[in-house]
């Protein structure tokens, strides 16, 4: 009896929240990078939507009674920024399957990734009793309390995802990014080096984390190489050199500081911050004609944005 009682609960807190899908944020860029990722609208050509679609719609006509094709149907809805449309094939998918801890998770995802935090929490505690040992969902959870914010809670979360077995770098560079947040540095760089050498290199951002809790602790030397490890990783984006320039500027180094701005302005060109960088990377060598002409540079930058 308290099961039903539960599960009408979660479908009346679905229904509820089902008509303000229609006016979420279809980006998830200002979330945690875990939701960004997993839920980032990749927009399909016109004739690929079609195709995928009708295949979709086919595979729920032939199985009406299972929640299987519509929460497939319900991800490529999300992946298209269609959240009303999701919402609509999640809430069917409980109806025909009520304990399926798929569909469980497949809900409190969604809310998560629509920016309702506080109801996201809730359905992953209803999924977790269906499913109490699954290390993913505590994993994702403690995701979402860090958004609301309650960091006892992340972290309790984080670390029972942790015991229960689940070892992914996200759950690291997560908790990590969190503690980093509070200030708590020590703690946080401890979270990252609980990975091998070969996990640290090859992630962005694993690296672009590293380099700014080293450098939140002063720890500039310790730094540069890190910065190393992101160009060679990544060469073609200007988030290395960046990186290089700035620990460049904070060992006062303002040369060579100047020559990975120079890099990574060639790369993003648009960039306002890396030419205020070098900017003040010019004053530190009373090259003054040069700073102005990179403030001159943002602003100029700054009026096309509004002008857009």
């Amino acid at each position: 009896m308290q099961k039903v009682i539960l599960y009408s609960a979660f479908l009346t807190l679905v229904l509820t929240l089902s008509s303000s899908f229609g006016n979420v944020c279809n980006s998830c860029s200002a979330q945690s990078s875990f939701f960004a990722d997993e839920v980032s609208v990749r927009k399909l050509d016109k004739a690929t939507f079609k195709k995928k679609l009708k295949e979709l719609n086919e595979a729920v006509n032939k199985q009406p009674k299972s929640s299987v094709p519509l929460l497939a149907r319900a991800s490529f809805w999300t992946s298209q920024g269609r959240y009303a449309d999701a919402d609509a094939d999640l809430k069917e998918a409980f109806r025909l399957e009520p304990s399926n801890a798929a569909t469980l998770r497949a809900i409190a995802f969604n809310l998560a990734a629509s920016h309702h935090q506080i109801d996201s929490y809730k359905a992953y505690t209803i999924a977790l009793k269906k499913s109490p040992k699954d290390s993913r969902l505590y994993f994702e959870r403690g995701v979402v309390a860090v958004h609301i914010p309650d960091l006892e809670k992340a972290l309790a979360d984080f670390e029972q995802a942790e015991k229960l077995g689940f070892n992914e770098p996200q759950l690291f560079y997560e908790k990590a990014r969190m503690l980093c947040s509070y200030g708590r540095n020590e703690e946080a760089l401890a979270e990252l080096e609980k990975l091998d050498g070969k996990q640290l290199k090859e992630n962005r951002r694993l690296l672009e984390c590293r380099i700014e809790i080293l450098l939140a602790l002063g720890k500039t030397k310790e730094a540069l190489p890190v910065c190393e490890d992101l160009i060679a990783f990544k060469p073609g984006i200007s988030c290395g050199y960046d990186n290089k320039g700035l620990v460049l500027y904070r060992m006062h180094r303002y040369q060579e500081a100047i020559e990975q701005f120079n890099k990574a302005i060639t790369l993003s060109p648009r960039a306002t911050r890396l030419y205020m960088r070098r900017a003040a990377a010019y004053r530190k060598l009373n090259r003054n004609k040069e700073a102005d002409a990179d403030l001159a540079k943002v602003e100029e930058l700054n009026k096309q944005k509004k002008d857009l």
